[in-house]
């Protein structure tokens, strides 16, 4: 017979209940991207830097934009290189130059001015500079600078500093760009040798994914302080139990002390704390799947809360420790006031609660719902197409099969005990390891054709 593989990276069954709604993109199906190509050996904010392909030379370029935003406030851009693999600003040039040359098209406010400077350096000391700004617009047109260099002393230095400008000073007054392309240094007409992504062909994709009308602490982070977490907080994870992704909310470690992460359904930093979607009727019970990893013993929680007429309705807490395998969870919602109707809802899920004591705490959570009677296991008839046998059985089962399958043994209580891909025809499974018990056998083709069938355990 062949045994039972233990892989828990699985998903498969959702249970219906009737007269439920499902939580705002609960099951974690639809997930956004927060595009952003981070510009390799260069120095650049998160806010206003990015990847274009209207470029002059190669395939891309560099864009830098000054923006206003709905509050008023007011932001520039910049970027300088950076010696590579020292950290330190700067790259290594040794060529004699005697002007700075670049490609530039912008569309700047009036006021706004976009700039380049460079410094030339030799033994940490700089030999010769570059300060350049241009101003208005190239009418959607690239035109070549050559920007003589002022020379100190020695024209051979060791290496090239190099700063840009979408604005020169802090504030800015109002929306313009600038796009840069191919930054190199000459000698009456000749070109010197190439510095490290001078032509800005080389990126790194940091896009950050997030499930669609949620807002992650990521988000936060790149919102408010134009720059990333140390390490990410939420991720779109195949392991999962109702359709094909799950949320992962993870702890992350920020100057070697481990902290929690959260998220919250909503697209506003107020969502956190504020109602976020429709809530259509006085449900009982929030529901749904949960696996918690973790090497210490740390807990997660959700939290639900529902509102009416501008005021509190119910406010409830769900906690989690840690389960390495997947479980159905259903949590009573406790209300203020009798017979009140919410009309809205706020929820957020905390990686960690209390004192943080491991930053590898992962919490998965998947199939949120709001019911009235919760459910743990929902079996339907076994289809045509595959048979199941013998049952009861005292030591395994053979499954035939139509068709390739992923299978998954779940117990009682919903907990997903071990799954396997199968191929179609005729497989014999060992059930020994298992109690005496009744358990289930789920079943989804390719094509997402779903079976399950109960067993019982002698």
């Amino acid at each position: 017979m062949k045994r039972l593989n233990l892989i828990f990276t699985l998903l498969i069954f959702s249970g219906l209940t009737a007269f439920g709604q499902t939580v705002e993109n609960g099951s974690f199906e639809v997930w956004d991207k927060y595009e952003y190509y981070k510009l390799d050996s260069w120095f650049t904010p998160t806010r206003n830097v990015s990847r274009t392909t209207d470029s002059k030379e190669g395939k891309y370029a560099l864009k830098l934009e000054n923006t206003i935003s709905e509050t008023g406030a007011k932001y520039r851009s910049y970027a300088y290189n950076r010696y590579i693999p020292a950290g330190l600003r700067g790259f290594k040039f040794e060529d004699e130059a005697l002007s700075l040359v670049f490609w530039a098209k912008y569309d700047l406010a009036e006021g706004d001015s976009g700039r380049i400077v460079a410094y030339l350096r030799k033994d940490g000391v700089t030999k010769g500079y570059v300060d350049f700004s241009m101003y208005g617009s190239t009418n959607d047109n690239y035109v070549k600078h050559s920007v003589p260099i002022y020379w100190y002393s020695s024209r051979i230095p060791d290496t090239a500093w190099i700063y840009l400008y979408s604005y020169t000073e802090t504030d800015v007054d109002g929306p313009g760009y600038i796009i840069f392309d191919d930054i190199h240094f000459e000698n009456i007409g000749k070109r010197g040798h190439d510095m490290t992504n001078q032509g800005f062909e080389n990126w790194t994709d940091l896009g950050v994914e997030y499930p669609h009308n949620w807002r992650s602490l990521d988000l936060l982070y790149i919102d408010n302080y134009s720059t990333f977490l140390p390490e990410r907080s939420a991720f779109k994870s195949e392991d999962a139990v109702v359709g094909d992704y799950s949320l992962k909310v993870s702890n992350y470690e920020s100057n070697d002390i481990p902290r929690r992460s959260y998220i919250f359904i909503g697209t506003e930093d107020v969502h956190r704390y504020t109602p976020s979607y429709i809530v259509s009727n006085r449900y009982e019970y929030i529901q749904g799947y949960y696996k918690m990893v973790s090497d210490a013993e740390d807990s997660a929680y959700m939290q639900f809360r529902t509102y009416g007429n501008g005021r509190y309705y119910s406010n409830n807490v769900v906690y989690f420790t840690p389960n390495n395998r997947w479980q159905h969870f259903s949590a009573p919602i406790s209300y203020y006031y009798a017979d009140s109707i919410p009309d809205s809802a706020y929820l957020a899920i905390y990686s960690g609660t209390g004192v943080i004591k491991s930053s590898n705490t992962a919490l998965y959570l998947d199939g949120l719902e709001l019911v009235n009677e919760p459910y743990s296991v929902s079996i339907a008839p076994l289809e045509t197409g595959a048979k199941v046998y013998p049952n009861p059985t005292s030591s395994g089962i053979t499954i035939e099969l139509e068709e390739p399958s992923y299978i998954q043994i779940l117990n009682t209580q919903g907990v997903i005990l071990e799954s396997m891909n199968l191929e179609a025809g005729r497989q014999e499974l060992n059930l020994e390891q298992l109690p005496v018990g009744v358990y289930y056998i789920y079943a989804k083709t390719k094509d997402k054709k779903t079976w399950q069938k109960k067993i019982m355990k002698r």
